[in-house]
């Protein structure tokens, strides 16, 4: 297993997310074999509070992303994560997250 994978992100629509000059976004993330997958738990705590359960998960997925390309965004991958606007970004990178499979040399970061 790839210690990164790209997330290649789609639009809500299904068509390839492209912010600059067509080039499609890509997000980097580390997989849940790595270190930093278990560092990245100890930052998930539990509430009843819906809306501090969102902003910590942001939190936790912007520690395991390594990278963001094509997609600038003032205060980077946390920030897209936090922005409601961005919620189908934050679910494809967290179903990316749930497959090894990923991790496994084709769909995994050289």
């Amino acid at each position: 297993l790839s210690d990164t994978s790209f997330v290649d992100v789609l639009d809500p629509t299904g068509q390839p997310l492209q912010i600059i000059d067509g080039q499609p976004v890509r997000i980097s993330v580390h997989g849940a074999h790595t270190t930093r997958y278990a560092q990245a738990l100890k930052l998930l705590k539990n509430s009843d509070d819906e809306e501090a359960d969102r902003l910590n998960r942001a939190e936790f997925l912007a520690h395991l992303t390594a990278d963001v390309q094509n997609f600038p965004y003032p205060g980077g991958a946390e920030a897209i994560y936090k922005e409601r606007g961005f919620a189908f970004v934050t679910a494809q990178v967290s179903q990316h997250l749930m497959s090894q499979g990923n991790f496994w040399q084709a769909g995994a970061t050289k």
